[in-house]
């Protein structure tokens, strides 16, 4: 009669290392999907920043560069630096004219495009900056 209860008690144990095991198996792969995503969205955000700075300093040349020679540019050089942290980076320039402008004002719209680390190309991060070459 003895035995009979120990065979029980056993099944019963086996039973819940078995559900405690697969609790804690679900857990890991919840946690491991969820630090991935985590880090994804990291990257993300750094290629974001990076990409805000490259515009801002494509700008700021942009700015000061002869009216002549900007007028005739279509793509503007990407950075080494942003080489290095983006990957295949391209950075193109719309020159639009400001119409009844009578100093000749320009808005420069750019566009800085990139692939991320899942080989997806990237929503284009824009910036658009005025110029005026005024009296």
């Amino acid at each position: 009669m003895m035995h009979d209860n120990q065979i029980k008690k056993r099944g019963y144990l086996l039973i819940d290392a078995i559900v405690g095991l697969g609790l804690m198996l679900a857990g890991v792969i919840t946690a491991t999907g969820l630090l991935i995503q985590f880090r994804l969205a990291e990257k993300r955000q750094e290629s974001d920043w990076i990409a805000s700075l490259e515009l801002r300093n494509a700008a700021e040349t942009l700015k000061v560069m002869p009216m002549e020679e900007l007028q005739a540019m279509k793509e503007v050089a990407v950075s080494q630096g942003c080489k290095d942290l983006l990957k295949e980076p391209e950075l193109t320039l719309i020159t639009v004219p400001m119409d009844g402008d009578p100093n000749g004002g320009v808005r420069l719209d750019l566009r800085l495009t990139w692939i991320d680390s899942q080989q997806r190309i990237q929503k284009p991060k824009s910036l658009s900056v005025w110029r005026f070459d005024g009296p």
